[in-house]
């Protein structure tokens, strides 16, 4: 290992360890080991970490989560999409401290929220570009063997609810590497059984989290399933989202949370 490795390392282990004082978690015993994607990660596969997204902080807490759990990581590239309404002094701070990449794009909630407080979006031009920026970025990551943290949702949800559109499916269509692991992480905060209380979607700050983890999917095997099955990827993903998830998160239905 390098020295500019072992530096990496050392500043993901000391930042993860803030995070988890400020945003602590427990990792459910319903969770499946963690055995196999430790193994995918030391074999150089890229990771795509699916979670559901309930709160402002779920971009720091997920990657904190899996610096924590899987030590190959911790010297890798670590990417997340988000929305460019969500790219505030916070985030942009624990991004750059964790060398996380925060590569923001244009959502739905960008347009609603821009729109509510009367700011006009970037120009068209300007969201092609990020949009085709995140694409490009995230399959470097993962083909370099890094980690690629994405909310399906896209955006902050107090339900699991329904893919809206091909995510998934359409982020994959930009490149054919089969070398990909899916890891499949359901967030929910201890005590909490309506998430669509108000300030549930806040940044939570010393509230306890609970992590449980999936099994993971190659993106061969995901594709078969989803193949098999008559459906998209995107719904597969989902389905495998609501076995982690809280049973009260993983109920039918949609909230947006901008």
């Amino acid at each position: 290992m390098s020295l500019r490795e072992r530096a990496l390392g050392w500043r993901r282990d000391a930042t993860a360890s803030a995070i988890s004082k400020l945003f602590p978690y427990e990792v459910t015993e319903n969770s499946f080991p963690l055995d196999d994607i430790r193994t995918y990660a030391e074999d150089g596969y890229g990771i795509i970490m699916v979670y559901n997204h309930l709160t402002k902080s779920d971009h720091v807490r997920a990657a904190a989560v899996i610096v924590d759990e899987v030590e190959a990581v911790k010297t890798r590239r670590i990417a997340s999409p988000i929305a460019l309404h969500q790219v505030k002094m916070l985030a942009k701070l624990l991004g750059r401290v964790g060398k996380v990449e925060l590569l923001p794009v244009v959502t739905n909630d960008t347009r609603e929220k821009f729109k509510e407080e009367g700011k006009k979006l970037p120009p068209l031009r300007e969201q092609a570009k990020m949009a085709k920026d995140y694409m490009q970025s995230g399959v470097e990551v993962l083909r370099e063997g890094g980690v690629l943290a994405v909310a399906p949702q896209i955006g902050r949800r107090s339900a699991l609810g329904e893919p809206e559109g091909k995510v998934i499916e359409r982020f994959l269509s930009e490149f054919d590497d089969g070398r990909i692991v899916f890891l499949f992480v359901g967030l929910g905060i201890t005590g909490v059984r309506d998430y669509s209380e108000e300030g549930i979607d806040g940044y939570n700050v010393r509230k306890h989290y609970s992590v449980t983890f999936g099994r993971p999917m190659t993106r061969v095997e995901l594709e078969i399933t989803a193949n098999d099955s008559r459906t998209t990827v995107d719904n597969i993903v989902f389905k495998e989202l609501a076995k982690v998830v809280p049973p009260e998160y993983a109920s039918a239905g949609r909230a947006s949370q901008t």
